[in-house]
């Protein structure tokens, strides 16, 4: 049937051949050097190749490129040549190294942003990991590294709708954000069957997870969550992209004693320049303007970040209810309260914080980069 992202490829790759031709090397260089190529007669030919952003350039007489984006890639073993780099499907490019150290380089650069076609040669799936919703869990063949894998079918991608366009959209905002407080997005891999995700593994488990054990944080590790949160938050909004739906299931934390966390599951975010007509997110954790169908910003973000700072002080939603559609309710009044026995010895400050991110006017709201600078995170 064909790569479902046949229809992205050709509108970033017109015509029926794998190179155009490019004025120049666009964008900051991640790679650059001399690969080979195999003759039909069997000889090896040299080409100066330049990896910048998505792009794969041939720079010679002329430069000539294509955008990696949605092109499938592969590696295989190819006798004395050692390892070969196969792009497009049916092999329209293969590339030999100069080296094996040259080899993982650039395998690793080329994977980061096209789409990878070998999955089961890379990966072997862990069956004593328990898969938490659509997100399974593998270890790399060579190094043992445990990764995360989420994924799609592409029954569901095909006939689901406006499933393959969210799929899109995660994919592309996924690749362009590097950020330690931001989940990794190791590769994209495609095959007859599904598309799978392939993320870093945070070990320690999500904030709710953590929250469930302890009922509560105490001080000094809410600020650990809120600081690494917020710094997430701010390099998010920095790159453009909005999350959306901030919960306690969507950040994870370290295994050790470290509260640091990372954010992940890019299935809701947009980028800044996109339609924000939907309604979305989790009940609970919605910024109020979501809810009245007003326009909205980056803050609706920091909203939910300051409903899960308040769940980690207190142990508590500040918006119970007995049914989702009461919950709904009290999240759109945005009335924050701190009563209950969960905020008994809570500072001041804290509270104040959590105010200054739950405010319900966006345009009074605090900022990621201004939340970062509160007293109650400054070091004392």
């Amino acid at each position: 049937m064909g790569s479902i992202f046949r229809g992205e490829d050709s509108r970033l790759n017109p015509g029926l051949g794998l190179w155009r031709v490019c004025e120049s090397v666009r964008g900051p260089i991640t790679l650059e050097g001399s690969l080979f190529e195999q003759t039909p007669r069997g000889l090896l030919v040299s080409h100066h190749m330049v990896l910048a952003g998505t792009m794969l350039y041939q720079v010679g007489e002329m430069t000539i490129g294509v955008d990696l984006r949605w092109k499938q890639v592969s590696t295989r073993q190819a006798g004395e040549l050692g390892l070969a780099l196969c792009v497009g499907r049916n092999d329209q490019l293969v590339l030999y190294f100069p080296s094996q150290r040259e080899a993982e380089k650039w395998t690793q650069a080329v994977r980061t942003v096209a789409l990878s076609a070998d999955f089961h040669t890379q990966y072997e799936e862990l069956k004593d990991h328990t898969a938490i919703a659509r997100v399974e869990f593998a270890k790399n063949r060579k190094d043992q590294t445990v990764v995360a894998v989420k994924k799609y079918t592409c029954v569901e991608l095909r006939t689901v709708p406006g499933k393959y366009r969210r799929l899109l959209r995660e994919i592309e905002i996924s690749r362009q954000v590097t950020h330690p407080n931001v989940g990794k997005l190791i590769a994209v891999y495609e095959s007859e069957a599904c598309v799978a995700l392939v993320s870093q593994y945070i070990s320690g488990g999500t904030l709710l997870d953590r929250l469930q054990a302890k009922g509560k944080l105490e001080e000094e590790g809410a600020k650990e969550v809120a600081t690494s949160l917020l710094r997430g938050i701010a390099h998010l909004h920095e790159v453009g992209v909005i999350h959306r739906d901030i919960k306690l299931e969507n950040v994870l934390v370290e295994a050790s004693a470290s509260l640091s966390s990372v954010i992940i599951d890019f299935g809701l975010a947009i980028g800044a320049k996109e339609d924000r007509g939907t309604v979305c997110g989790t009940p609970g954790y919605v910024a109020p303007e979501l809810l009245r169908k007003q326009q909205y910003c980056e803050k609706v973000d920091i909203y939910s970040a300051g409903v899960v700072l308040y769940m980690l002080l207190s142990g508590a939603s500040p918006f119970p209810g007995p049914t989702e559609s009461a919950i709904l309710e009290r999240n759109k009044q945005s009335r924050v309260t701190f009563a209950g026995k969960g905020w008994e010895g809570v500072s001041t400050q804290a509270r104040n914080l959590v105010l200054r991110m739950t405010e319900s006017d966006p345009l009074l709201r605090i900022t990621a980069q201004k939340a970062l600078k509160h007293p109650w995170l400054l070091p004392t």
